[in-house]
């Protein structure tokens, strides 16, 4: 680029000179040149052989003296009013080309640079960029072009290695080899416009230059560069290029510490190292000083920590600032900024704190703002406004806030707006109808209004709109009718209902999923045009529209992504009708009442890469996919397909067919497939037989056969799975040891084998400082031994549940080290000892539910770790424990009918949120309950039942404000129970049976709803709902429990027919059931 306009300055400076014609040897020269390239679109064409002038051909400039060709660009060539007035002025040269459309690079291909070419020796200009060669080598004769000073490789497809011979042409001032630069990507290309498989590589990048020291302008992006000294590269190159003016390495793969030294380069103006994500050190505040002539700084995607120092906001020069995407660095708006004469100014994913201050006004040279994800709190100020050059603004996920001032209807340049995620409030400032030059804007994920902006229907040149997420409830149909350039349209994630709305007829992005329309799709809807409609989880009804469908004659429909799914559309449908849409790719119409027949095995399709057929009553497997071309996607979950999963389903790199009645697995089908769920079938199989120890499965990432009929053992070639981050064998019938080698898979993110019959003892996590490691189920088997310590390694674990298996030795408490533990869940195993350690302040902060029943732990309540409980001392309604999280032993949908205030109430819930649990039941604590429980206020359930605890129950029991469930049964507590009890009124559930408490039953029009199973088994309490009435002062005697306790089996008819209470503060109520079976003690579910 550079070299192109320093080219044209020169030419543009001699133009009005007379000039030499150009020489006839040279003429015949570049004939050669034409003839070894081939070319479209009518370039070149004026290079013929009738005796013109050769130097007034296209891309040819010659010296005016001589006639000698001294420039030759075979790229095109912009007008001379593009070059900048100072033409030192980098940054703006870089500009004027982002802003041009991506020339096709292949107008100009061939196999390699013409030989020819370098009999050009007078050559001083060189620019082949945008050329094809093919992937061929950069050739080593471009040192015979000893005059060369300008030399311009980019994006000519040449691959290999970069040859080391360039490095003795000294002469050269500027250098461009870049592979391909982000900035020509055209974002309306469906690909990027290069091949993968080519590859140009720079070794030891400070031997390369070291030659050149004339060079002001080296340009190698994408370049993939070797470094001789990691952490000397840039104190090596600033020394080796005292004259540069500007260097760009976007992603070359350079790695080590970047030195200050690279900033003080006296005459450096542009420097770009963006894309190098290994690139760290710090940004120290003396490279920075008011004698820098540094005009361009880009520094995004790297991984520079620290604090960003105010010096840089400071530079006199700076026009340019991109730090985008180097999360690493801190800091704040530093107020040097308000004199700058910045243009860019991109700070996104940096954390910065404070709000947008006042002064961000005087930023009036200002053409884009970028700010997103920053971080940034407070409102917008009404100093925006003043930004009247501004054409982009992204405040994108910030925690903003407020009113939109008016003031934003002054930025009538404005081109762009991005405000999704932030937390604006309100309408839209009327003003805003005077950005008629605004073509995207993005409001999605905000909370503005429940109907859409009345001000976004001015807005008549709306490109791109979307307003997702934002819970809007209602629309006009005819809304976006006057938006007659509006070609991409988001309303996803609403609750908005009615009719579809009438669509402007150019739109060709449609998302409209997830909300509440219902009716059927209208025929005004063009589908000729549409290239992507999402009509996904609504309520539209009827048939699929025939407009929808193409005729084999018809004009080409552009449609390539169709979800219609999660509707209730109904009727049969042949899916040979979608095999007209030549260019989709992607089709979803699970979820709707369809019949859908797949019977027809001739079927093709021309582009489907993603096909999905969930709950559509299909019976068999689509046989056209037998001979189809490999897919991305297939989903026929949820049908009634039963037999053999045939070997060529595994033309699907994710395949999801659970649900079904599928019996048996052809030999291969997991070959190749990167994600399958078999989950949910009637599969009958050896799981050792499926992956014979001679395959390897490297591919695959998720892999569920969980809930059928698997037996076996766990064979060690799961262990080939290096890439699996999801596995589960869950609800089988597997035995044997689990192998040794599987825990260190470094990919594992989800590991469940549940309800097994697997024994042995839990292997070691080897690698467990280097893994993801997250949910980790091993409960409902016939484990045995210790609990291996390397778990506590492994950081990233939210979920443990090792509960009914044979685990022994004590309490695990170095599990307390992991940060983001939520679900501990031990019950029914063989633990003792005691639990009352000296817990780290920081053990257990996240733990949600703590569950260690039904083992043999002693001693004290462990109230050292309880009080570590942190995420218990705190209630949060809108929390939602994940769906990977829920335990069965935690999880029933339940019905219970009660009578609250003469009424009969019937609730049926079902628990997905978050429950906030402690069980230490049926183990051997004894002591008291201290007051110190109080501090749990978020708590939810407790149950210390089937203990030796004794003393009374504490009155701080009463600040559990949220506890649905409280059972205290079968210990020695004594004395009354606390009035403090009753304010409970969130209280669903109570078990104090079996104790030795005394006095009178506390009574509110809440508590009275217990039934006396509640209370039982304790002789001195009196009042209802007991039989046994009070007497008038209220003493009764205290009968000693012992002896009185019953057995189990004598009293499990009892405990099924245990008394609800009605928690008038959920209003909800929770049932607690009691089973007993030979191996295990009684059970409670929720």
């Amino acid at each position: 680029m550079v070299l192109l306009l320093l080219l044209l300055l020169v030419c543009a400076i001699d133009g009005g000179l007379t000039s030499a014609s150009c020489l006839n040897n040279e003429a015949s020269i570049l004939l050669r040149i034409k003839e070894d390239l081939h070319l479209s679109n009518g370039r070149l064409s004026s290079w013929d052989s009738n005796g013109s002038d050769c130097c007034m051909w296209e891309g040819v400039y010659c010296d005016p003296h001589t006639g000698h060709i001294i420039g030759l660009q075979l790229r095109g060539s912009p007008t001379t009013e593009s070059i900048p007035h100072v033409i030192m002025d980098i940054d703006d040269v870089y500009e004027s080309f982002r802003k041009e459309h991506y020339v096709d690079p292949r107008d100009i291909t061939g196999s390699r640079v013409p030989a020819s070419l370098f009999e050009l020796h007078q050559l001083q200009h060189l620019d082949l960029s945008g050329c094809d060669f093919n992937g061929s080598a950069i050739p080593p004769e471009l040192t015979q072009l000893t005059h060369l000073t300008h030399l311009n490789l980019s994006r000519a497809w040449f691959s290999g290695q970069v040859p080391n011979e360039l490095s003795i042409m000294s002469d050269l001032v500027s250098l461009d080899l870049s592979y391909i630069s982000y900035f020509y990507f055209d974002v309306s290309l469906e690909s990027w416009p290069f091949d993968d498989s080519f590859e140009l590589k720079l070794h030891d990048l400070e031997g390369f230059v070291q030659n050149f020291r004339h060079l002001k302008y080296l340009h190698l992006d994408y370049v993939r560069i070797e470094l001789s000294n990691s952490q000397k590269w840039s104190i090596n190159l600033a020394s080796a290029l005292p004259n540069l003016r500007s260097l760009s390495l976007v992603n070359c793969d350079l790695h080590g510490s970047l030195s200050p030294h690279i900033f003080k380069l006296p005459h450096l103006q542009a420097l770009d190292l963006s894309y190098n994500m290994d690139l760290d050190g710090k940004l120290m505040p003396s490279s920075f000083t008011p004698e820098s002539n540094l005009q361009s700084l880009r520094l995004a995607s790297t991984n520079l920590s620290g604090h960003l120092p105010s010096e840089v906001f400071e530079l006199p020069l700076l026009k340019v600032l991109d730090l985008t995407y180097s999360t690493e660095l801190t800091g704040l708006l530093h107020i040097g900024l308000a004199k700058s004469k910045l243009q860019i100014l991109k700070l996104s994913h940096i954390m910065l704190s404070g709000g947008l201050p006042d002064w961000i006004g005087n930023l009036t040279s200002l053409v884009e703002l970028d700010l997103s994800l920053t971080g940034l709190s407070g409102s917008l100020p009404i100093t925006i406004g003043n930004l009247r050059c501004l054409t982009s603004l992204d405040l994108s996920s910030t925690s903003l806030s407020g009113i939109l001032p008016a003031t934003i209807g002054n930025l009538t340049a404005l081109t762009h707006m991005y405000l999704s995620g932030t937390s604006f409030s309100g309408h839209l400032p009327i003003t805003m109808e005077n950005l008629t030059a605004l073509t995207h804007l993005d409001l999605s994920g905000t909370n503005m209004s429940s109907s859409l902006p009345i001000t976004i229907r001015s807005l008549s040149a709306l490109n791109y709109l979307d307003l997702s997420g934002c819970n809007f409830t209602g629309i006009d149909s005819s809304f976006f009718v006057n938006l007659t350039q509006l070609t991409y349209l988001d309303l996803s994630n609403n609750m908005i209902s009615g009719s579809l709305p009438s669509l402007p007829q150019y739109l060709s992005t449609i998302h409209l999923g997830s909300n509440n329309f219902s009716g059927a799709i209208p025929n005004s809807y063009n589908f000729l045009k549409i290239k992507t409609l999402d009509l996904s989880s609504n309520s539209l009804t009827g048939t699929i529209p025939s407009n929808l469908i193409p005729g084999p004659s018809s004009v080409e429909s552009s449609l390539q992504y169709l979800d219609l799914s999660y509707n209730k559309f109904d009727g049969y449908l042949d899916l040979g009708i979608f095999a007209n849409f030549k260019k989709l790719y992607f089709l979803s119409l699970s979820g709707n009442n369809l019949t859908i027949d797949v019977h027809n095995p001739t079927l093709k399709f021309a582009s489907l890469q993603h096909l999905r057929l969930a709950s559509c009553n299909v019976n068999q497997f689509p046989q056209f996919l037998c001979h189809h071309k490999p897919i991305q996607t297939l989903d026929l979950s949820k049908n009634m397909i039963t037999g053999e999963i045939p070997n060529w389903l595994n033309i699907a790199m994710s395949l999801n067919i659970s649900h079904n009645m599928l019996s048996s697995i052809g030999q291969g089908v997991f070959l190749n497939i990167d994600d399958i769920d078999l989950s949910f079938n009637m599969l009958n199989c050896n799981l050792s037989a499926l992956f014979p120890g001679t395959s390897s499965f490297d591919s695959i990432d998720y892999f569920s056969i969980s809930n059928n009929n698997v037996t076996g053992e766990v064979p060690a070639s799961l262990c080939s799975f290096t890439m699996v981050s999801l596995l589960d064998l869950s609800n089988n019938m597997l035995s044997g040891a689990i192998p040794d080698c599987l825990f260190k898979l470094t990919s594992l993110v989800e590991v469940k084998l549940q309800n097994n019959k697997l024994q042995g003892q839990i292997p070691e996590f080897s690698n467990c400082a280097r893994n993801r490691l997250s949910i980790f189920d091993l409960s409902d088997n016939m484990l045995e031994g210790d609990i291996p310590t390397s778990l506590g390694y492994c950081k990233d674990v939210e979920f443990i549940n090792l509960g009914h298996n044979k685990v022994s030795g004590e309490f695990p408490s170095w599990l307390g080290k992991l940060p983001k533990l939520k679900v501990l869940v031990l019950r029914s195993n063989f633990l003792s000892g005691t639990i009352n350690f000296n817990f780290d302040q920081n053990a257990f902060q996240e733990l949600l539910i703590f569950d260690v029943s039904i083992n043999k732990f002693t001693g004290k309540l462990p109230f050292g770790l309880l009080l570590s409980l942190n995420a218990m001392k705190t209630f949060n309604s809108k929390s939602s424990i994940p769906k990977e999280f829920i335990l069965v032993d935690y999880v029933k949908e339940w019905e219970v009918t009660m009578d609250a205030k003469g009424i009969n109430l019937t609730y049926l819930r079902e628990m997905h949120s978050i429950m906030k649990i402690i069980d230490l039941s049926s183990n051997y604590f004894e002591g008291e309950i201290s007051e110190e429980i109080g501090v749990l206020s978020g708590l939810q359930a407790l149950k210390i039942s089937r203990n030796k605890l004794k003393g009374p129950i504490p009155k701080s029991i009463g600040a559990l404000k949220h506890l649905e469930s409280l059972d205290l049964s079968d210990n020695y507590l004594s004395g009354e129970i606390p009035e403090e009890v009753i304010a409970l009124n969130s209280l669903g559930y109570l078990n104090l049976s079996y104790n030795n408490l005394s006095g009178r039953i506390p009574q509110s029009q809440h508590f009275s709803t217990f039934d006396a199973p509640c209370f039982e088994g304790n002789p001195s309490l009196c009042g209802p709902p007991l039989s046994l009435p009070c007497e008038d002062n209220d003493s009764t005697t205290v009968f000693p429990l012992f002896g009185l306790r019953q057995t189990d089996e004598e009293r499990m008819w009892k405990y099924i027919s245990l008394g609800l209470g009605f928690g008038v503060g959920f209003g909800t109520a929770i049932s607690f059931s009691f089973f007993l079976n030979n191996e295990r003690d009684f059970d409670w579910r929720i």
